[in-house]
């Protein structure tokens, strides 16, 4: 595979992944990731007229720029059980709130009962199609788990199911969504050059704009769970992540025919939860406090140490100047960098007891949102933000936000006009 000579910036993670039960297809068994800490995607990925490139979530941003004619300029948001939101007045509010139970899904066996995540029971169809009860519904390992959003091509696709086979929805409007594939689970979903692309092992691509799926190569991963799966337009690269217990590998392709692996990779760096590139690429955990970079297209990777050992929870963004993370060290602060090499500390005025989640940053406006991402903080105690630099947050009024099941992934695209959202 050729190599680029475009900066790339990784931020790595130390997490222990510990496998779990095998899941039907995709990734093969569920392990709980949980808090992917911002997926801080701008879009999921960039294909025709996409906003920003990335995995699921994963924040991009890039330079400022009018929608598409015809279009509208929104975000959306993905969630356990099945759960979609959008907003399409800049993260001013948000709406067409949907889950499985408001939809009575046959994977949640028809049961319109609003599910309680990790606190209450839930019904669920198992890998054999049989319904199952669960006294405390177990939201990562189920067929609503939230595992993959991205924007490319004009659509949004998203995919459910972990531990348990789920479905891949797809939506040119973010409101409503056509069921494209059944019966599995896949760890992710990207867009880029072209390709929408569910992650697995053998990762399955689409290039009519995720209606229809075929099968590409083996990537080899030496451990057997993918995780995440992320695309780098300027190094003309997709990269896709897997850990299984203490073993960690990331494998890089263009055309999922041919796959390849850096040749240098810090351990620290091998077990990547999320990557941004702005003439770098940036990955990062929950709770690293370093980076690692790569300057000659994901070849090799080197670590930088965050200042202060903070703890991360969400980002890398690319704002179009610089690289923007957040997290905790005495108050939650964000961490800048130009380069992705030297970092400096800026006070935000989140309060200290909570924590930002998924960040996704508006290439038309600037405007960054996210929602609240820590630890059981859902449903009544869920909050929304939105700020123009990162630093001073607005925290969205009850009434304008959802109180939603647990945000996994955000992403940024434009939108065909709908009842909710119509043309400007």
């Amino acid at each position: 595979m050729s190599r680029f000579t475009s900066s790339l910036l990784v931020v790595g993670i130390l997490t222990a992944c510990s496998p779990a039960s095998d899941g039907t297809g995709g990734g093969g068994s569920g392990v709980s990731d949980g808090g992917r800490g911002s997926h801080a995607v701008g879009a999921g990925g960039a294909g025709a007229g996409d906003p920003s490139p990335g995995g699921s979530g994963a924040g991009a941003g890039g330079e400022g720029g009018a929608a598409p004619p015809g279009k509208v300029p929104v975000f959306v948001a993905q969630g356990h059980m099945g759960m979609t939101a959008v907003s399409c007045d800049d993260g001013n509010t948000w709406t067409g709130y949907r889950t499985f139970e408001t939809e009575a899904s046959p994977l949640l066996c028809g049961d319109t009962t609003m599910v309680s995540c990790f606190s209450g029971p839930c019904s669920y169809l198992d890998g054999n199609g049989q319904c199952q009860q669960s006294t405390t519904c177990d939201c990562d390992h189920s067929p609503g788990s939230g595992k993959g959003l991205a924007y490319g091509d004009g659509a949004f696709v998203a995919t459910f199911g972990w531990g348990q086979p789920g479905v891949v929805l797809r939506s040119e409007n973010g409101f409503d969504w056509t069921e494209v594939d059944s019966g599995h689970t896949y760890a992710d979903v990207a867009a880029g050059d072209g390709m929408i692309v569910l992650s697995d092992r053998a990762p399955m691509v689409s290039t009519d704009a995720g209606l229809s799926y075929s099968q590409g190569s083996d990537a080899q991963h030496m451990p057997w769970n993918v995780r995440r799966l992320f695309y780098f337009p300027n190094a003309g690269l997709f990269m896709q992540t897997a850990a299984s217990g203490p073993d960690r590998d990331l494998r890089l392709t263009g055309d999922f025919t041919t796959w390849s692996s850096p040749s240098q990779v810090p351990a620290d760096c091998t077990a990547v939860t999320q990557a941004v590139e702005g003439g770098s690429v940036i990955v990062t955990s929950p709770h690293a406090d370093y980076v690692c970079t790569s300057t000659d297209g994901a070849d090799t990777f080197t670590r930088h140490d965050l200042p202060g050992g903070p703890s991360i929870t969400a980002g890398p963004i690319w704002d179009g100047s610089q690289f923007m993370l957040w997290g905790w060290e005495g108050g939650i602060k964000v961490y800048v960098s130009p380069d992705g090499q030297s970092w400096s500390a800026i006070d935000t005025n989140i309060p200290s007891n909570e924590r930002l989640g998924e960040v996704v940053r508006s290439p038309v406006t600037g405007t960054l949102v996210a929602p609240r991402g820590q630890w059981m903080s859902w449903y009544d105690q869920m909050k929304w933000y939105r700020s123009s630099d990162g630093i001073t947050w607005e925290t969205l009024a009850p009434a304008d936000g959802i109180a939603s099941h647990p945000v996994r992934e955000m992403a940024f695209g434009y939108a065909e006009p709908s009842a909710a959202c119509p043309a400007p």
